[in-house]
């Protein structure tokens, strides 16, 4: 089973809270299959906004593409984030086509990803 741009709701922060994550690929470390994905923010950080290499990874996600989002929102494709397949819980939609192909873009130009993960994630 493929995850690939599947949008989860997870419980990855410290503390604890729900968060929406995009999953963009999958790595297999140690005959493990680990996810690999992206947060989605309600909001860019000023930390953010103040950095132009990670300002260019934010890909703006509208409320009207997506049910389950409450209003427009931002995916923070600055660094990736591993995920066992246990953490996917609930699958509550996926990425549209549109905006695949913008994170694609974004992630071809990042250069906060890791060559390794920009091949895994572009050759999806």
């Amino acid at each position: 089973m493929s995850y690939a741009w599947d949008v989860f709701r997870v419980a990855y922060t410290n503390p604890p809270k729900t968060k929406l994550i995009v999953i963009v690929c999958e790595d297999l470390v140690c005959d493990e299959v680990q996810c690999i994905g992206f947060p989605i923010n309600s909001r860019i950080r000023p930390y953010v906004s103040n950095r132009p290499d990670l300002l260019r990874c934010q890909v703006t996600l509208r409320e009207a593409d997506y049910g389950f989002l409450h209003y427009d929102s931002y995916l923070d494709c600055a660094h990736t984030r591993r995920f066992s397949t246990d953490e996917l819980v609930v699958c509550v939609g996926q990425v549209t086509d549109e905006d695949k192909a913008q994170v694609r873009s974004v992630i071809a130009q990042a250069t906060t990803i890791e060559p390794r993960y920009k091949d895994l994630i572009l050759s999806d």
